[in-house]
């Protein structure tokens, strides 16, 4: 999988936003993973995808209220089962161009065993405070996520429980990824979106060192 590169972390980090300034740019293809998250769900199996079923079955609304732990249990189970069907989806992509994988929920422990390497590969993870104050920032889907509950203190317990799973996520996500030897930025806001795309694209040799 030479042409293959792969962009993980977890949100809030600007990785689709870099990931569409290297499209622009240098004619790559993007596999976006959150833009095919509906398809993996419909071709998800109760036996052989259990996690991706289980969240099909909660629903959204009924999923944000589960304690965060166990939110990120299943987040993690999805992440695992949903690989299968990424790769699946590569292996029918016709493509001259490189192809940048990105999107949140890759498990660094499973694509190095598909050819992620530190020279292939970088993660994004945001610091905690970063990640509470860009979310609000993120545009109308996320009030339309809290707009699934009739009740305001409900839609705030969710949003509350939500961001507490994202931020255990992105501490477990950095950890694998120094495990698995990726590179990885932490995003605190100091250093500007354009700045890190620089840093990304130099990584994967699209500028000079």
């Amino acid at each position: 999988m030479e042409q293959i590169y792969w962009m993980g972390g977890s949100p809030c980090a600007g990785k689709t936003t870099i990931s569409e300034i290297i499209e622009q740019e240098f004619g790559w293809q993007i596999y976006h993973i959150d833009r095919y998250i509906e398809r993996y769900l419909q071709r998800a199996t109760p036996d052989k995808q259990p996690h991706l079923h289980q969240y099909q079955q909660l629903g959204l609304n009924k999923f944000l209220h589960q304690p965060a732990q166990e939110q990120l249990q299943i987040i993690l189970g999805m992440s695992h089962e949903q690989l299968h069907f990424i790769l699946e989806d590569l292996a029918e992509i016709e493509s001259d161009s490189p192809i940048l994988v990105e999107g949140a929920n890759l498990l660094a422990a499973d694509v190095v065993q598909h050819g992620a390497s530190a020279q292939n590969s970088i993660w994004m993870v945001p610091t905690e405070a970063f990640q509470l104050e860009t979310y609000p920032k993120r545009g109308s889907w996320v009030q339309g996520v809290l707009k699934l509950y009739d009740d305001p203190e409900e839609a705030m317990l969710a949003f509350e429980r939500w961001m507490e799973r994202d931020a255990l996520m992105a501490r477990w996500t950095a950890n694998q990824a120094k495990q698995q030897g990726i590179p990885l930025i932490m995003v605190d806001g100091s250093v500007s979106l354009l700045d890190n795309a620089e840093i990304i694209m130099r990584h994967f040799g699209l500028l000079d060192a």
